[in-house]
């Protein structure tokens, strides 16, 4: 019912959808006479509806249209943007999202179904029905966002636990998927890291530190459980691998990019700088925080549409807050007349037109 207030019908689809096929794979249909599913159904209602009822007092049809309409129905039939629509789009997602326990992840899954014995077997085809149903689900969804299959990581990660609980009572032989496994992923991230810091110059050489935190680690692990053969020690050694990357990661490298994201420093400007009686154009996808800082919901420029031209281009007094992405795409930005910068941080341009 929470769910269902927060992100609409989809929060009672899921458990429903999940626990619905968890029944049907294993014939157990007895077990819906024993989940008071009225009452279950009356205490949704009396949760979830009120709000719902509210929001229609006060906005009436356009409640309806916008947010059970556009941001459910829409949303997922049609693309909000169009170069995500790739079937292998989540699987990049899934790997960065487990680290550092995505090693382990297809040798959890395959022992899952394998070998997973009596009350387990039933307990990991629900997880996996889980996150499964969630993968396809947004798999299917024609607009993608990373933050979507946000529901599926606590399944996989009961799937994973469970798996090195099994290895650690029979803690026999080497653990070659396992071995193979983590190697891939410590070197791919750690040539994630050192790339990926070279295409923001401010945290390159923190880029290269962390890449090398994570070889040097990654290796400690690999020699754990081909040396010693140590489940313990190596599951322990990617709790600090986890641990000490995030350290790393949000106390020194993301606050040095984080205004090339944030629009936090930039409104601080608008609000000292500029007349809060004129109209503000914000590219889309620094309107949500300039709304959140503002409490102005601005007039939205969206990008490759033209917007951004034309908005330079009329005449009338206005204030435009755009990336520099977006500005740069401009072929005849020279020739604009009566603009002013106001002020530029981390690639976030604030402008005047006058």
């Amino acid at each position: 019912a929470l769910a269902t207030v927060t992100k609409g019908p989809i929060g009672i689809v899921f458990p429903g959808a999940i626990i619905f096929l968890h029944i049907l794979c294993t014939g157990q249909w007895q077990r819906l006479f024993k989940m008071h599913c009225l009452r279950g159904l009356l205490l949704y209602f009396f949760i979830a509806a009120p709000w719902y009822y509210l929001m229609y007092q006060v906005h009436g049809m356009e409640f309806i249209n916008t947010f059970l309409g556009f941001h459910n129905l829409t949303r997922f039939t049609t693309p909000e943007h169009p170069t995500r629509v790739l079937w292998w789009y989540y699987f990049p997602v899934i790997i960065l999202g487990l680290f550092p326990w995505t090693g382990l992840l297809l040798q959890s899954i395959k022992a899952s179904i394998t070998d997973s014995r009596s009350d387990d077997l039933e307990k990991m085809l629900f997880v996996n029905i889980w996150w499964l149903f969630v993968l396809i689900f947004f798999t299917i969804s024609q607009t993608k966002l990373v933050s979507y299959i946000l529901p599926m990581f606590p399944a996989l990660a009961i799937v994973i636990g469970w798996n090195i609980a099994r290895m650690q009572k029979e803690n026999y032989g080497i653990r070659w998927s396992w071995i193979f496994g983590s190697g891939i992923m410590f070197l791919l991230l750690t040539a994630g890291w050192v790339i990926g810091g070279q295409q923001l110059p401010e945290v390159a050489f923190g880029g290269i530190v962390l890449g090398s935190v994570t070889f040097i680690l990654g290796v400690s692990i690999v020699w754990a459980l081909w040396r010693y053969r140590d489940i313990n020690f190596s599951a322990w050694l990617h709790v600090v691998t986890g641990v000490l990357t995030m350290v790393i990661a949000f106390s020194f490298l993301l606050p040095m990019v984080a205004n090339r994201f944030s629009v936090k420093e930039i409104v601080r400007v608008y609000h000292t700088k500029c007349d809060q009686q004129k109209p503000v154009y914000v590219d889309k996808f620094l309107r949500p925080g300039f709304m959140y800082y503002t409490g102005v919901p601005g007039e939205e420029v969206k990008p490759k549409s033209g917007d951004l031209a034309r908005v330079l281009n009329d005449p009338g007094q206005k204030y435009v807050l755009v990336r520099g992405l977006e500005l740069r795409r401009l072929k005849d930005k020279d020739k604009l007349q009566n603009l002013n910068e106001i002020k530029e941080i981390g690639d976030i341009y604030l402008l005047e037109k006058y």
